[in-house]
């Protein structure tokens, strides 16, 4: 076949695009970006307290999310239940070893509640996705070692997960997106503070990452709380995450134009 060098080269050239764009779909595109800060500290989000945390976003291209990411330390209070890990010691410093305490974690989507008459500032509505996801499949790396203002250091760790189920978003739209670990465990009378383990979802650089409101952290154990005032605001604080979306329809088409371009050359 005198066109066989030509069809060789087009079918690599077909072959690298689809890989490619299956590479893509898999890992998924950048789609919001919020890097921890590597001189901050942890907010409290677990159900051992429990507390939680949630930050937003601002949907920019209307793609769903297909994975996310995060990032989290460990700290033993002095003092149990403590809503961040400043001034705290990390148990996993030593060893560079997770402590084995969470089993998975609770991821949440809600829509966006505007400042109002109710609402002191803005928060979390109504619940749009929520998934739990084993800490075996979360990919719990170590990031990198983080030195809080108050001196001390922390190990932080990456979380990554693959969302089975999409989130689909409307452009323009503002959400937010809890991460609460999960271990099962509550207080016990008599327990010592060693024993009490706590995870900490890790903020961002507001400097560089701040787009978007200040974070907000739910601390059960205040029953004085109301459904107006149940979020706290954490004050020039955002959480460290990254979203990820499938790629643009025009990969397929991409894809689709070199096909039928091979299939010419195959014919003469």
């Amino acid at each position: 076949m005198k066109n066989a060098p030509i069809f060789i080269t087009i079918l690599a050239c077909v072959l690298f695009i689809s890989f490619a764009a299956f590479g893509q779909e898999v890992a998924g595109i950048l789609k919001w970006e919020q890097l921890p800060d590597m001189a901050g500290y942890d907010w409290s989000s677990e159900d051992l307290v429990p507390s939680a945390v949630a930050d937003d976003w601002i949907c920019e291209n209307g793609m769903p999310i297909n994975r996310i990411e995060w990032w989290g330390s460990y700290y033993i209070p002095t003092a149990f239940p403590y809503q961040n890990s400043d001034n705290f010691d990390d148990p996993t410093l030593v060893t560079n070893t997770p402590p084995g305490t969470v089993t998975g974690f609770r991821i949440a989507i809600f829509e966006h509640l505007e400042q109002g008459e109710c609402f002191p500032w803005p928060m979390p509505g109504d619940l749009l996705y929520m998934t739990e996801v084993a800490i075996e499949n979360a990919n719990e790396t170590l990031y990198g070692v983080a030195t809080k203002p108050g001196g001390q250091q922390e190990n932080v760790w990456q979380y990554s997960v693959a969302l089975d189920e999409f989130f689909y978003q409307e452009l323009g739209e503002r959400y937010w997106i809890a991460i609460q670990a999960l271990d099962g465990g509550t207080w016990q009378p008599g327990a010592t503070y060693a024993q009490m383990i706590q995870w900490g979802w890790h903020q961002t650089n507001k400097l560089l990452y701040g787009q978007g409101e200040d974070a907000v952290q739910i601390w059960y154990i205040d029953q004085n709380k109301n459904e107006c005032d149940e979020w706290d605001l954490l004050v020039d604080t955002e959480m460290a995450f990254r979203l990820y979306t499938i790629p643009e329809p025009s990969t397929g088409m991409i894809i689709l134009s070199s096909l039928g371009l091979l299939g010419v050359i195959i014919r003469k």
